[in-house]
């Protein structure tokens, strides 16, 4: 347990000042980004939650919030949202939001110092992302509704956020299977300098190179508008 004012060490090692002890769900967030990059070797992050009222407040209960720190990651979940039939809106993130989880005795602090409530709440679990590419979805006012607001909604939960995710996941595996298929498998493999061995066993570093290869969405650098295009194109046309 915490107190208003305590200062806790999150596991990536940062410390956090706690000045709302009811905002404890983005510190969980905190530690499950930090174990899903340190533990599993996550390349990219999407979290998802019913974080903020601020969001519900903002944005009602048809439209999801998002956050994100990379353009391509966005672009892929845009439109996985739109194949899905699911609606985000994203919010800023100017300097000025960050500057308002700033702590004078910590690295972060876990509430606003002038509201923004939901932006800064996803600002502040993305501070644990470690530079990968990031994207927070806030479904508070989406995963659960009094009354249906679309045709194929019941009172209650929505599963919300779901269908975008899936959507997302089968993007990129078909965008990864067409690169696979496109290129010459042995030569590239003895190129990249990959151990022979059975076919599949071989295949999730042939994978990993590829990536890299030709900087898909796990690539540190922000992408130009060209290959933004020209994944976006890939990635649900095939062309």
């Amino acid at each position: 347990s915490f107190l208003p004012g305590d200062v806790i060490r999150s596991m990536s090692g940062k410390t956090i000042q706690v000045n709302n002890t009811d905002a404890e769900g983005r510190l969980i967030l905190a530690d499950a980004i930090t174990y899903a990059i340190r533990q599993e070797g996550a390349a990219k992050i999407v979290d998802i939650a019913t974080l903020t009222g601020a969001c519900v407040a903002a944005l009602g209960f048809t439209t999801a919030g998002l956050l994100t720190n990379h353009e391509g990651l966005f672009l892929a979940l845009m439109n996985a949202a739109k194949r899905a039939g699911e609606q985000y809106w994203r919010f800023p993130d100017f300097p000025e939001y960050h500057k308002m989880i700033e702590s004078p005795v910590a690295d972060l602090c876990n509430q606003s110092s002038d509201g923004c409530g939901a932006i800064t709440a996803g600002l502040f679990v993305g501070a644990f992302a470690e530079n990968r590419p990031w994207a927070h979805l806030d479904i508070a006012g989406t995963a659960w509704v009094d009354r249906p607001r679309w045709e194929d909604q019941t009172a209650g939960a929505t599963g919300a956020g779901v269908s975008t995710l899936y959507e997302l996941c089968r993007g990129l595996a078909a965008y990864i299977w067409k690169l696979y298929d496109e290129i010459e498998m042995p030569k590239t493999l003895r190129e990249a300098g990959i151990p022979e061995g059975p076919y599949l066993e071989r295949l999730p570093a042939y994978i990993e190179r590829s990536l890299q290869d030709y900087n898909i969405i796990l690539a540190p650098k922000d992408p130009t508008r060209e290959e933004l295009e020209a994944l976006y194109r890939q990635m649900y046309y095939g062309i």
